[in-house]
């Protein structure tokens, strides 16, 4: 049985046996050939990497995205090994340690999403404020030496006037990292003056985030060079867990996923994926954040919650708070609100394990 197999793939792995645990996931899978089963994939694609075997590891993970299109880890993990390249030498982070507290996404509206987060800050507690607003303030484009920066700043300074008490605006700024490798070391260099730049047009701008649509590390180039130009924090999102990229931003974003399935489901999901995204910022030293989704619902935020409990470390090391996904636009313009109750539930400290 697929328990029978993970538990005793365990045992060998703790036994210090991971090849022997491989050997067992893949009995396993072979023995449920024309239904493979996706944890079995999971936990062989990842001995497989941590073991030096990455062509083998690829195979798996696209087997799992056959089994589970779009699965953040795989597509990272997939990221990871398309790039093929020594990583680059960070940058130096900035000496303050983060603040502790909320993110919140915001795209799209004006002063009432605004005075919405006011609000919230003034009736809740002062651990759970939103510190950290990310503001969608526009995309890059990466074609070599012609790579541009594409921004439209006006709702994240409008933002930055508005906003009272301790929160901060940070530009969130995405896009897809296909090119990467095109893109030579002055045209980073480059990239990150322009914006860094931007920045000092208003120095009540607080940070940046890098927003990838996809996952791996293609942009730690920009990271680097940003690091080396930015007065302020840099964060990185990211779809699953990325060990190295803690080395890059200042605290690192773990994206927030819609909805699978039950509640049931997406405590299991969210559990999952912020496991071990936080087990490595504590091991580097870094901070992490973790995203959940809102728009679903209450029951759905509850749920991610609910698994993000469960994930997080005893002592609370390199976990830095949780970022909501509510107030922002859909492809269409129209503007959301968060979920009724969502407010609310924000305002409660998140339980330990």
């Amino acid at each position: 049985r697929a328990a029978d197999a993970a538990s005793r793939a365990d045992a060998q792995v703790a036994a210090g046996w991971p090849h022997l645990a491989i050997h067992t996931l893949d009995q396993a899978v072979q023995a449920v050939q024309a239904v493979p089963r996706a944890g079995e994939l999971r936990a062989e694609a990842r001995l497989l990497a941590s073991t030096g075997h990455p062509g083998l590891a690829s195979q798996r993970w696209r087997a799992l995205l056959r089994l589970r299109p779009g699965d953040p880890e795989a597509l990272g993990a997939l990221s990871d090994a398309a790039l093929g390249e020594a990583l680059p030498v960070p940058g130096p982070k900035l000496q303050a340690t983060p603040d502790p507290g909320l993110g919140l996404w915001v795209s799209g509206g004006g002063r009432p999403q605004l005075d919405a987060v006011n609000a919230y800050n003034l009736a809740a507690p002062v651990g759970q404020h939103v510190r950290y607003l990310f503001v969608r303030a526009g995309t890059w484009t990466l074609d070599g030496s012609r790579s541009h920066w594409t921004l439209d700043l006006a709702q994240a300074r409008m933002a930055a006037q508005l906003l009272a008490g301790d929160a901060s605006v940070h530009l969130w700024l995405d896009g897809s990292v296909r090119g990467a490798r095109r893109v030579d070391p002055g045209t980073w260099a480059r990239l990150a003056a322009e914006l860094a730049r931007a920045l000092a047009v208003d120095p009540r701008l607080a940070g940046v985030q890098l927003y990838p649509h996809e996952g791996g590390p293609a942009l730690y180039p920009l990271c680097a060079a940003l690091r080396r130009v930015l007065t302020v924090p840099l964060s990185l999102a990211v779809p699953a867990d990325q060990p190295d990229a803690f080395r890059y931003a200042d605290f690192v974003v773990l994206r927030p996923q819609p909805q699978r399935g039950s509640e049931a489901d997406q405590l299991g999901w969210v559990r999952d994926l912020a496991a071990p995204f936080l087990r490595s910022a504590a091991a580097q030293g870094g901070w992490g954040m973790v995203g959940l989704a809102a728009r679903e619902g209450l029951d759905g935020f509850m749920a991610g919650r609910g698994g993000l409990s469960q994930a997080l470390p005893q002592d609370g090391s390199g976990f830095l708070g949780l970022a909501v996904w509510g107030l922002v636009a859909d492809d269409e313009g129209r503007c959301a609100d968060l979920a009724p109750g969502v407010w609310s539930a924000m305002q409660a400290p998140l339980e330990r394990p």
